[in-house]
């Protein structure tokens, strides 16, 4: 696991605890390879892609996405229910290919042959690979946006609890989002520059409208930020400020064993404490997977922090997406 991904998976479960199911359902495609006989005969047999050394040199990663498709089918996911952990998918497949060189044709017949010769579908598939739009995650943070619109229902209802343990972080989480929105509509998506940003300015007015959805209710819409301004109409009151709840960032100008000492304490304690015990998974599948993930990020953490001092660059905010911060 390199320092990025640490990063960022590490405040995740500082954040955004509320979005759980986002990270259940990423350990569960990123888990390791058992041994896997049926997926090895089968790309063996009956994937056919042009290039043998590619065929050989990508099989791991061939074999990952043949067994996650697998895993959606056998959960029962249909065309109309699945989109959500589709999305997920395709997060994973993302950055899981993002800085290899393989080929999108061998990614396309991943698609094309488990759907027709595994699953046997037509015509509806499970996740098209048509679905897999690559262009729309590499911008930073654009993944972060669409979490919202799977996870809608569920956000409505903390909005409509201030007491509730995930009220708070779940309105950094709309913060976070609606300043994102604005800067990158602002950015990207002028009457000028919207011909060439088409798939990034679908995605960002898909929030929008679902952001809409949450205003629509008078009370929620007083105590969310505003998607023009980025300012609530009311203050919150319940919640501490977001640099009161951000992990410590030690001076930059301050390379010192002391300040990286210092953030992994401040990190770690986040983390490891029964306050961050409030952020494990509550998937009892996934008992197995959160406590190696868990203990993974812990011995990476005490690791790297005692011998890189970019640890101290984590922002003070999460950044969902993928590319490197």
């Amino acid at each position: 696991m390199d320092i990025d991904e640490l990063k960022q998976k590490a405040c995740f479960y500082i954040f955004y605890p509320f979005l759980n199911k986002v990270l259940d359902a990423y350990n569960e495609y990123d888990k390791k390879l058992d041994k896997e006989p049926q997926l090895h005969t089968f790309y063996d047999s009956n994937v056919k892609h042009a290039n043998g050394d590619e065929k050989v040199m990508y099989k791991d990663i061939c074999i990952k996405l043949l067994r996650n498709l697998k895993l959606l089918k056998d959960k029962g996911y249909s065309h109309g229910n699945n989109q959500e952990y589709c999305t997920y998918l395709y997060h994973w497949l993302y950055k899981e290919t993002k800085e290899s060189e393989i080929p999108d044709m061998l990614i396309s017949t991943i698609f094309d042959d488990f759907h027709k010769k595994m699953a046997h579908q037509e015509g509806q598939y499970i996740c098209p690979y048509t679905s897999y739009k690559k262009e729309i995650y590499k911008p930073k943070n654009l993944a972060k946006l669409s979490y919202l619109i799977h996870n809608i229902e569920d956000i409505k209802s903390i909005l409509n609890n201030n007491k509730g343990t995930h009220y708070c972080s779940c309105q950094t989480y709309l913060k976070d989002c609606v300043d994102l929105y604005r800067d990158m509509n602002a950015q990207l998506c002028t009457s000028e520059r919207r011909k060439n940003n088409e798939s990034i300015c679908y995605e960002l007015s898909q929030f929008q409208i679902h952001y809409s959805y949450i205003t629509m209710e008078r009370e929620l819409e007083k105590i969310i930020p505003n998607i023009e301004s980025g300012i609530r109409n009311e203050e919150l009151s319940d919640c501490q400020t977001k640099d009161q709840t951000s992990v410590p960032v030690a001076d930059s100008s301050a390379n010192t064993d002391a300040s990286t000492s210092n953030t992994s304490s401040a990190v770690i304690s986040s983390m490891f404490t029964p306050v961050g015990k409030l952020f494990r998974f509550g998937n009892k599948n996934n008992t197995k997977i959160t406590s190696n993930f868990d203990k993974e990020i812990e011995n990476e953490l005490f690791h790297v922090m005692q011998k890189d001092s970019n640890i101290k660059d984590i922002d003070s905010k999460y950044n969902i997406g993928y590319e490197p911060i």
